[in-house]
C-alpha cells in the first residue's frame, strides 16, 4: 500500500486538476439566488421605491441639502406604505473606539412603529446618509428599500411583537446616528434584537458576519426561517479583528441580539460613483431584503425575546446557502480532539517504510505553497505598474495561489515516495485537526470549519478498526466535508480579505490537497474522487435557475442571460453531473475499493 508518484501519476493529475478547478469555480458556488426566488419579499417593488428615493443620484453626506431632499423622498414611501413616520433631529459627536479621532454633525433619524406599541421589540436598521464620492446605491440604499419592503409586508401581518424601523443619518461620517440613537432616543431601551443590513460592494450574496456574543439565539432565529443562509462563525470572528465599522458596533451596547447582514461582491465599486442603481446587483439586493425578513421572522415567531435564560455561543456555517449548521462551541471543539486522537491512534497503529516522511509531508506541502504562493506574488507585484494588480487580474492572482498549492501538495508526495498511503492520509489529518485546535485559541468560530469534518474521518477510523485498509475509502466523506465547508469560506475571505495578501490561503489548500491525494491510487478511486468533486459542485447548483446561471469570482460578475452562457458554466467541468449508469458504476468501485483497500 505505498504511495508510488511513478504508479500512480496519471491519476493524481487528474485529481489535481479536478481540484485546481474546484478552488477556480468556488465562486460560483456563493452566488446569490434569483430575485425572483426571494419568498416574501418584493424586490422589483423595493427597487422601484429605491430608485424615487435617491432621485437623480447624486451623493448625499450627513447634513448637506442633498440628504435633505432624499430624507424628503424617504418619508413620503414611509407614508405611503401607511406608517407615520418621526424624525429624531440631533447633533452628535462620537469619539472612534479604534484610533480615538472624533467627529461631530447634525444628524437626523427616521424611526416608525409595527406592531404592538409596547414590549420588548426588534429593530430593523439601516442608514440613508452616502459618502461624499457616490450616491450609496448598495451603501447603504439597498439596507433603507429593504427596510421599506419589510415594513410593507408587515403592514398586512400585523406582527404579535414590537418591530422598530430605524433608518439613521450620519453613519458615513462615524455612525453618529446610531450613538444618538442608543444614548438619547426613548425607543432605544425597547430594543430586545437588532437586525442591520449594510454593504460593502454591489454584488454577492448577504452575509452573514456579525452577531451578539453569546450568539445561540441570534443563530436560532437566522437559521430558523433562511431560505438561502450564507455566513459562518469564523467570518464574524475575523470581522471582530478588522478595523471596520458599522452602526451595528453602536447598537451592540444596548446588550441585544443581533444579525448584521451585507454584501461584498465588486468591492472596487464600494464608496466610489459606480455604487449606482445601474450596477447594484438584483439578486443581492433580494438576498440581503428576503435573509432580513426571515431573521425577522425568526425572531417573531421561534425566539422568546423575554427569555432571560443564560444564552450559549454556537459555531455556525452554512452547507452551499442550503441550510445552517450550528453547534455548541464546547461540542465542535471536542469534535477537534476527538478527530485528532483518532488521526494520531491510526497513524501509530499502521506499520511500513518511512513513517516521519508520511508525518512530514502534510507539513512541507503547506509550507512550500505558501512560500511559492509569497514569492510568485511578490515578483508580479514588483513587475506590475498598478498600486492593486491583483484588483485588475483576480483569475490569475487566484490561478496563481492555488496552483502553487498543487505544485507543492505533488512534491509532497515526492517527499513521501514509498510511505504507506494510508499513513499519509492519517497524518493529513492529524496536521488538519492540529491546525484546527490552534486556530480555535485565536478564531473559537473556526471550530465547526475543522471539527466536523475531523470527526467524520474519526468515524472511519473507529468504523475500520479490525481493517486498517478501510480507512482510505471511508474517510471520503470526512474529505467531502472539508471540501463543502472550506471552499466557499476562501471565496469570501478572497473578497472580503483582498487576494493581495490570500497567499496563505495557499497553505489551506494544499492541505486540502493532502486530505485527497493518498485516496486516488487508481483509476478507479481517481473515478471516486472525481465524483465527490462533481458532488461538491452539484450541491450548489440548484441555488439558481437555469435562466439566471452565471460564473464569476464575486469581484466582476456577468450578467445574467440565459441565451449567452460560458463555456465554463455550460459545460461545467466542476459542475458536471454524473449519469445515473456512472452513478451505479461508482457504487460497485467503492465497493471493489474497500475489498482491495
Amino acid at each position: 500500500m505505498k504511495f508510488s508518484i511513478e504508479r500512480n501519476g496519471a491519476a493524481t493529475l487528474l485529481l489535481s486538476a479536478a481540484l485546481f478547478a474546484l478552488f477556480m469555480l468556488k465562486g460560483v458556488f456563493t452566488e446569490p439566488p434569483p430575485a425572483d426566488a426571494a419568498s416574501g419579499f418584493d424586490a422589483a417593488r423595493a427597487l422601484e421605491r429605491l430608485s424615487r428615493i435617491l432621485g437623480d443620484e447624486r451623493p448625499h453626506p450627513v447634513d448637506t441639502p442633498a440628504n435633505d431632499a432624499v430624507r424628503n423622498r424617504l418619508l413620503v414611501e414611509i407614508r405611503d406604505i401607511g406608517f407615520s413616520p418621526q424624525v429624531r433631529d440631533d447633533f452628535a459627536c462620537r469619539q472612534s473606539r479604534r484610533n480615538g479621532a472624533v467627529s461631530c454633525a447634525r444628524v437626523r433619524n427616521i424611526v416608525f412603529r409595527a406592531g404592538p406599541e409596547t414590549g420588548r421589540a426588534i429593530v430593523i436598521a439601516s442608514h440613508y446618509d452616502s459618502v461624499a464620492a457616490g450616491p450609496g446605491a448598495a451603501d447603504d440604499g439597498s439596507g433603507v428599500a429593504a427596510s421599506l419592503e419589510i415594513a410593507a409586508a408587515l403592514k398586512a401581518r400585523r406582527p404579535v411583537k414590537p418591530v422598530i424601523f430605524l433608518i439613521t443619518d450620519g453613519e458615513e461620517a462615524g455612525l453618529l446616528g446610531a450613538h444618538s440613537f442608543v444614548r438619547n432616543d426613548p425607543l432605544a431601551k425597547d430594543a430586545a434584537a437588532i437586525i442591520n443590513m449594510e454593504a460593502r460592494g454591489v454584488s454577492g450574496p448577504a452575509i452573514l458576519f456579525q452577531t451578539s456574543d453569546p450568539n445561540g439565539r441570534d443563530i436560532a432565529a437566522f437559521a430558523a426561517r433562511a431560505k438561502a443562509p450564507v455566513g459562518n462563525s469564523l467570518a464574524t470572528d475575523i470581522y471582530k479583528m478588522m478595523p471596520n465599522d458599522t452602526d451595528m458596533s453602536e447598537f451592540l451596547a444596548l446588550g441585544a441580539d443581533a444579525i448584521n447582514l451585507a454584501f461584498t461582491g465588486t468591492p472596487a465599486f464600494y464608496h466610489t460613483p459606480r455604487d449606482n442603481l445601474e450596477n447594484l446587483d438584483r439578486n443581492s439586493f433580494a438576498h440581503t431584503g428576503a435573509s432580513a425578513l426571515a431573521a425577522l421572522d425568526g425572531f417573531l415567531r421561534d425566539v422568546d425575546l423575554d427569555d432571560r435564560t443564560p444564552e450559549r455561543r454556537v459555531v455556525f456555517a452554512d452547507v452551499f446557502s442550503r441550510f445552517l449548521i450550528a453547534i455548541p462551541e464546547f461540542a465542535a471543539l471536542a469534535m477537534i480532539v476527538i478527530g485528532f486522537a483518532a488521526s494520531v491512534a491510526a497513524f501509530l497503529r499502521i506499520k511500513g517504510d518511512r513513517p516521519w516522511r508520511a508525518a512530514l509531508a502534510p507539513l512541507v506541502a503547506m509550507v512550500g505553497a505558501g512560500a511559492v504562493a509569497f514569492a510568485s506574488l511578490r515578483i508580479v507585484d514588483a513587475l506590475r505598474s498598478e498600486v492593486v494588480f491583483w484588483s485588475a487580474e483576480p483569475y490569475w492572482t487566484r490561478a496563481v495561489i492555488y496552483l502553487s498549492a498543487i505544485a507543492a501538495g505533488a512534491g509532497a508526495l515526492f517527499f513521501a515516495a514509498g510511505a504507506d498511503r494510508r499513513r499519509l492520509l492519517t497524518a493529513a489529518w492529524c496536521w488538519f485537526s492540529l491546525i484546527g485546535l490552534v486556530a480555535f485559541a485565536f478564531a473559537p468560530g473556526s471550530a465547526l470549519l475543522t471539527g466536523l469534518p475531523a470527526a467524520m474521518f474519526a468515524c472511519a477510523v473507529f468504523a475500520s478498526a479490525g481493517a486498517t485498509r478501510l480507512i482510505a475509502p471511508m474517510s471520503l466523506l470526512g474529505a467531502g466535508a472539508a471540501l463543502a465547508l472550506w471552499l466557499p469560506t476562501l471565496h469570501h475571505a478572497e473578497v472580503g480579505l483582498g487576494l493581495g495578501g490570500a497567499w496563505p490561503f495557499s497553505a489551506l489548500a494544499a492541505l486540502l490537497f493532502m486530505l485527497t491525494a493518498p485516496l486516488v491510487t487508481s483509476a478507479t478511486r481517481m473515478r471516486l474522487a472525481m465524483s465527490l468533486a462533481a458532488s461538491i459542485a452539484d450541491g450548489a447548483a440548484p441555488a439558481q435557475h437555469p435562466a439566471h446561471q452565471r460564473c464569476g469570482d464575486g469581484q466582476g460578475l456577468l450578467e445574467p442571460d440565459a441565451d449567452r452562457r460560458s463555456p465554463a458554466c455550460e459545460h461545467g467541468g466542476a459542475g458536471a453531473i454524473p449519469r445515473r449508469r456512472d452513478r451505479r458504476s461508482q457504487g460497485r468501485a467503492l465497493d471493489r475499493a474497500g475489498a482491495r483497500g
